[in-house]
């Protein structure tokens, strides 16, 4: 059987009022789906508004290392996977 999960990696202005709604449109469509926030210009209550609404992680550009992005990405997958085995035993169970 193969997992297939989903995440977006979302190169944004936040401070453009079109790109923030994209990625609101996104977390309402599936706020499963993990949400990569790369950004050069925002604003601190854009910060806490993507936070608050589900971003998985937010980085700012010009990104330094691709690291700190590969291991949110990992976690991102890890955490979807454990809530995929919560619903396969779940399934099994009934």
């Amino acid at each position: 059987g193969g997992d297939c999960h989903w995440l977006l990696i979302l190169d944004a202005d936040l401070s453009a009022r079109e790109d923030f709604e994209l990625f609101r449109l996104v977390k309402a469509a599936d706020p499963a789906i993990p949400v990569i926030v790369v950004t050069e210009r925002t604003s601190l209550t854009n910060v806490g508004l993507a936070r608050v609404d589900g971003a998985e992680a937010l980085f700012f550009k010009p990104l330094t290392s691709f690291e700190p992005v590969l291991e949110t990405i990992k976690a991102a997958f890890n955490r979807l996977r454990r809530w995929n085995d919560v619903l396969v035993e779940y399934a099994e169970r009934t």
